[in-house]
């Protein structure tokens, strides 16, 4: 058993409209070894893919069709199993038209695009602060 919890990879659910960037994230952060990926492309179907996956951190997009990342990270932390998990966005824009930011929601966001190497450092930096 101690074996199979040292293996544990932390899960990262990417969610963001832009199918190609997150087919190329996903496989840079599956690459490294390191971490479990699962990605939604849908906005309003991300709560139901957390529910599934159980992520350890959320990588979220901020300007979506539909649904936006802010709306998605407050429903998410809205139940219990994901109120600790960091939610981190990683967006073209940090501002909506609005002129509302993610970091005024009370969570981070980092501006694409983002060396892998800091991408790494910010997700196990929140990995780390979360456990």
């Amino acid at each position: 058993m101690e074996g199979d919890f040292a293996m544990h990879k932390p899960r990262i659910l990417i969610v963001d409209d832009e199918p190609s960037f997150v087919r190329l994230l996903k496989l840079v952060l599956e690459n490294t070894g390191r971490y479990l990926v699962r990605k939604e492309n849908d906005a309003d179907k991300a709560v139901d893919a957390a529910r599934e996956f159980k992520p350890d951190l959320i990588l979220m997009d901020f300007v979506m069709p539909k649904v936006d990342g802010v709306s998605v990270a407050q429903a998410l932390r809205a139940e219990e199993e994901f109120s600790r998990v960091p939610i981190l966005f990683l967006s073209a824009t940090v501002v909506d038209n609005n002129g509302f930011t993610a970091q005024i929601a009370g969570f981070p966001a980092f501006s694409k695009p983002i060396g892998v190497s800091q991408l790494m450092h910010v997700i196990d930096e929140n990995l780390v602060g979360s456990a």
